[in-house]
């Protein structure tokens, strides 16, 4: 007599293979996961030209010439489609404030470096940083204060269906529920 297999949902397998290993129920509910702050896998991020915990270098604020750092990470997880950075101000006054934004980068091209000298792919967008502006704007906090700045890079499921006109807070808001990998860099500026 053959055996007939039933098809089992995907819960339901996953529900066996918790029992399976010992578990009672699964470590992993879909259903509450939030990417923002249970984000599964940390990616390294780092720069030849900022240092972790640091001081930015003059160059990259708008006290020297305001040019876009490089920086790199490492190769983000299988299954992403797409690659998004925030550079940030969490110490600002009037709250964290957006000083570079950048989305859908190719995710076999691990640096910003081909968006900071144009060579990125056609679907790679700068979106509006908090100065209004497209692009980077460097660090430039009230003169005396430091403050701290952070380079995220996030591993996406799928690409941002956003344009130029996206804020930080836009494709922060737009990849809830993508991200698979995330990653930071910190360093601080303090104005003379």
């Amino acid at each position: 007599m053959p055996i007939r297999l039933t098809l089992l949902t995907l819960p339901a397998l996953i529900l066996l293979a918790a029992v399976a290993c010992g578990g009672s129920e699964p470590e992993f509910d879909p259903s509450t996961f939030d990417p923002l702050t249970d984000l599964p896998v940390e990616l390294n991020v780092f720069s030849a030209d900022i240092s972790e915990g640091e001081m930015i270098p003059m160059r990259f604020t708008c006290d020297g010439e305001d040019e876009a750092p490089v920086f790199s990470w490492q190769r983000p997880p299988n299954g992403t489609r797409a690659v998004a950075i925030v550079m940030d101000d969490p110490d600002a006054p009037g709250g964290i404030f957006a000083h570079w934004v950048a989305f859908n980068l190719d995710p076999d091209d691990n640096s910003i470096r081909s968006v900071i000298e144009g060579d990125a792919a056609d679907s790679a967008v700068e979106g509006v940083n908090d100065f209004g502006e497209n692009g980077y704007g460097g660090p430039c906090p009230p003169a005396g204060e430091t403050h701290e700045y952070r380079f995220s890079v996030f591993a996406l499921l799928s690409p941002i269906a956003l344009d130029e006109t996206a804020t930080a807070r836009d494709v922060l808001a737009a990849m809830r529920g993508s991200v698979i990998g995330h990653g930071v860099l910190s360093a601080e500026y303090t104005r003379q």
